[in-house]
């Protein structure tokens, strides 16, 4: 018997077909996930991937192609030691899953010793070195499909497993299946509803989706129709947007206001009156406290919370309602504590947050003692 022959006989419960379909997406994250429970894929940012040969080719294509790379977090593979960047001594450990900003944007910044590669991180707002051995992916993060069994459910093709972002996002998808029936129905205002699907929105385009979770159902409930396309916020959140790149921010401020503001900031900047003690400043929208005077309008709050103008309004991925807080017992309080995007009337103002590293999500950047608007975001607002 071949090896293949072997993954498939042990395995073959698993997909429905007894064996993975590659055209079903499906299949392909059920894949993902056997391979990464044995260790199969290389989650580390060091070596060759597909299409980038070179020794450093995964950071090529994931840090230094990727634009948002610098306004993301990463995290270790494992407990890993970080390295003074003088003289290359261990300085301490980083626990797995602590988070840390990679500071390098191309393969020519990266530090080579002997036969590893090192790049520079910030962490904890001081800079240290790290292996590229030791960094994982920005894609899955080593994120378990959710542990859920449906042996009891009569009704297929509703569960579209998929690797939730946030323990939220889990216990929610776990609320609706295991607090449905056979047939994943459930009872809400005195009336029965089916789920017809569950799991993440469809979705293939730039940027993440505000859809956590998407939930189709055989009937509408108003005001959200057929289709519940959820937007989830741990009680203790504050973020609505991080790092918020020029044209988002054109999309939620609009090109006008957002001129209004960058130039309003700036001279603020110039004149000593915003706190920085950092050389970059980027724009993030949360809840009270912020730290501008700019509380953003109802029209506003939507485009931030719902995604309409990023992914268009009929997108799985904009979402139509929100839930923040602990999560219920019953699928019909949850639905019940649903709210319409529409109708939120959040506190919600711009927040300027000052980093160590700069990209094209800094709005403003600190050379000679001087504050400058980044080029980007002037071309964006046409700013002379």
């Amino acid at each position: 018997m071949s090896v293949f022959d072997k993954f498939l006989e042990r395995y073959s419960y698993k997909f429905p077909k007894g064996y993975p379909d590659f055209t079903n997406k499906q299949d392909i994250l059920i894949l993902e996930n056997i391979f990464d429970k044995l260790g199969l894929f290389e989650a580390n940012l060091s070596g060759r991937t597909t299409n980038y040969s070179q020794p450093t080719g995964a950071f090529y294509k994931y840090i230094e192609l990727n634009d948002s790379s610098d306004t993301m977090s990463f995290e270790t593979e494992r407990d890993a030691p970080i390295f003074d960047t003088d003289s290359f001594e261990i300085v301490t450990n980083i626990d797995k899953g602590e988070n840390f900003k990679i500071l390098d944007n191309k393969e020519s910044d990266l530090t080579k010793k002997g036969s590893s590669y090192y790049t520079r991180i910030d962490y904890k707002g001081k800079e240290y070195f790290i292996r590229l051995t030791d960094i994982l992916k920005p894609t899955g993060k080593q994120v378990s499909l959710i542990d859920i069994s449906i042996d009891d459910k009569v009704k297929d093709n509703v569960f579209n497993n998929f690797k939730a972002g946030h323990g939220q996002e889990k216990e929610i998808v776990k609320l609706l299946i295991n607090g449905s029936g056979k047939r994943y129905e459930f009872t809400y205002n005195g009336k029965p509803y089916e789920i017809e699907k569950v799991g993440a929105p469809s979705f293939s385009g730039k940027g993440n989706p505000k859809t956590d979770v998407f939930v189709k159902l055989d009937k509408p409930i108003s005001p959200y129709g057929d289709d519940l396309k959820i937007s989830l916020k741990a009680a203790n959140a504050t973020f609505v947007e991080n790092w918020m790149l020029p044209s988002r921010f054109e999309q939620i401020l609009g090109l006008e206001d957002g001129k209004e503001i960058i130039l309003d900031f700036y001279q603020k900047l110039q004149d000593g009156k915003i706190g920085t003690r950092s050389p970059y400043m980027y724009w993030f929208i949360k809840t009270a406290p912020y730290n501008s005077n700019y509380e953003l309008s109802r029209e506003q709050e939507f485009e931030a919370y719902s995604g309409a103008n990023k992914f268009g309004p009929d997108s799985e991925a904009t979402a139509n309602c929100y839930f923040k807080g602990d999560v219920p017992d019953t699928v019909s309080t949850f639905i019940s504590d649903l709210r319409p995007i529409s109708e939120l009337d959040a506190d919600i103002g711009l927040h300027l947050r000052g980093y160590a590293k700069g990209g094209n999500a800094a709005c403003y950047m600190l050379e000679d003692d001087k504050w400058l608007i980044n080029p980007t975001w002037k071309e964006r607002f046409s700013i002379s």
